[in-house]
């Protein structure tokens, strides 16, 4: 109706306010981040937009955003899950090498029983990755996060694993946690952002 009576913008300004009092909206985003991210296109809605966006490709191994059918949309959500991707790939490869390099193997055996399952088949590699199925990133970097006792010459500034699960959400002032054991997070990751100058729309347009 908004957009039949050309008030998309006066729809859009006064949205926040009432946003945020919208406690089961902003709660339910999640479950249909892409009709949320494609209003919020529409609405030109910055807030409504990034909150949106990081549900969309906060799935890890099966992000929503694979659904958009907004050509311009799906753009933004690839470039936003490209950017955690690489991070995801540099993280990593320094934590497999940097523990790797680690020449202590009682250590090695009590980090590995701690963040890796099934443990059993650690031993073959082959084996630990059939089983695995799926890798579960957010509760893999989460773990290590979180493992006490990482040697002296591992920091974890250098993994960059608090900027992967950070939270950048900023409707939802629930306290969640990327990667968090037995929660509905587990498999999120909820740091995907969006410069304020590369919104999918025209800044310059006061009135469309």
């Amino acid at each position: 109706m908004a957009d039949y009576y050309r008030v998309l913008p006066i729809v859009s300004r006064t949205l926040s306010h009432a946003l945020f009092d919208s406690h089961d909206f902003i709660s339910n985003i999640r479950y249909d981040s892409c009709a949320v991210l494609e209003a919020a296109a529409k609405l030109r809605h910055k807030t409504l937009f990034r909150d949106a966006l990081v549900w969309a490709v906060g799935n890890w191994n099966k992000p929503d955003s694979r659904s958009l059918s907004n050509t311009r949309l799906r753009q933004v959500a690839r470039y936003a899950y490209g950017e955690i991707a690489e991070q995801v790939a540099l993280s990593s490869s320094r934590i497999f090498i940097g523990f790797a390099a680690v020449d202590n193997d009682a250590w090695s055996d009590k980090f590995r029983d701690a963040i890796f399952e099934p443990q059993e088949n650690w031993s073959k590699l082959s084996d630990y990755l059939r089983n695995q199925g799926e890798m579960n990133f957010p509760k893999f970097f989460r773990r290590v996060l979180e493992y006490q006792g990482l040697p002296e010459d591992i920091d974890m500034d250098d993994l960059n694993i608090p900027d992967l699960l950070r939270n950048n959400l900023v409707l939802d002032r629930t306290t969640r946690l990327p990667g968090k054991d037995h929660t509905t997070d587990e498999d999120y990751f909820l740091c995907a952002e969006i410069d304020d100058e590369d919104p999918p729309w025209d800044l310059n347009e006061t009135d469309w």
